[in-house]
């Protein structure tokens, strides 16, 4: 039988099939599997994953488990845990947005182009691209794993039909279950055509009152940029599908991007 949690982390297994125990605290993962008949357990370390999110230590971990079963000797763990550091997240999936980084002079640092880092040297504001986050449980999953206090920015076109009893809110959305999370985050921005139907449900489902209620996605991120705290972050994560503003999450994906560094930009 499959748990979802236990004393020492967080099982990926089936039954007494091989699997995975990832251990968040400790930032490593048990990599259970069957040689022949006999069971082995190696550890793997997670701690140079840069990837956001609690919920990809888990996809770290059982990708690694995957690689390590087609042949142990070949892929150790020893190999996969260097690894680890070079894993990148997909487009648009709780991706940081890139800066380049000035020198005092107002000159890109570096000879072969410019530096990036993470952070808008403004306020030391870490941006973070989750377009891809279409629906509230991908939303879901990606602000609960991020530990930085942030202005979240939710909206677009609503996918509708959750009943009330289901969690679905006043307005059939479901955007109610995101209220436990977004307490943790400094606030939050709801935009575009769902704009105030989800700002509705997430005050009935005691989230507290939004930052502001805009219009466009461009609205949004000009109201999250002067209201960040410094050393916060600002997360789109619209838990909503695109087509009211953009052609597609990656189109939205890419003016978030180019409008958190203050780049002119016009769509659609």
């Amino acid at each position: 039988e499959n748990e979802n949690e236990n004393e020492t982390g967080v099982p990926h297994a089936v039954g007494s099939l091989p699997g995975v125990v990832v251990e968040v605290a400790r930032r490593e993962a048990k990599l259970q599997l069957l040689v022949g008949d006999v069971r082995t357990t190696e550890t793997l370390d997670l701690s140079s994953l840069t990837v956001i999110g609690d919920h990809n230590l888990s996809n770290a971990a059982v990708a690694a488990l995957l690689v390590f079963s087609l042949d142990p000797g070949t892929f150790s763990t020893k190999a996969l845990t260097k690894a680890v550091a070079f894993l990148d997240p997909p487009p648009h999936r709780m991706q940081r947005v890139t800066f380049a980084t000035e020198t005092p002079t107002g000159h890109t640092s570096g000879t072969s182009g410019p530096s990036l880092n993470h952070k808008n040297s403004t306020k030391n504001v870490e941006w973070i691209d989750d377009s891809k986050a279409t629906n509230v449980e991908s939303a879901l999953a990606g602000l609960g794993g991020y530990d930085r206090r942030a202005v979240v920015l939710l909206g677009g076109f609503a996918k509708t039909g959750v009943t009330r009893g289901a969690g679905g809110g006043v307005n059939g959305l479901g955007f109610g279950r995101l209220a436990g999370v977004l307490r943790r985050h400094q606030g939050y921005v709801t935009f575009g055509a769902s704009g105030e139907l989800i700002a509705e449900e997430l005050v009935e489902a005691g989230a507290g009152v939004p930052i502001a209620v805009t219009k466009t996605m461009r609205d949004a991120v000009s109201v999250a940029k002067d209201s960040v705290a410094d050393g916060g972050a600002v997360v789109l994560s619209p838990a909503c599908a695109s087509f009211d503003e953009f052609r597609n999450f990656e189109h939205r994906g890419s003016v978030f991007k180019a409008l958190a560094r203050g780049e002119e930009v016009e769509y659609p």
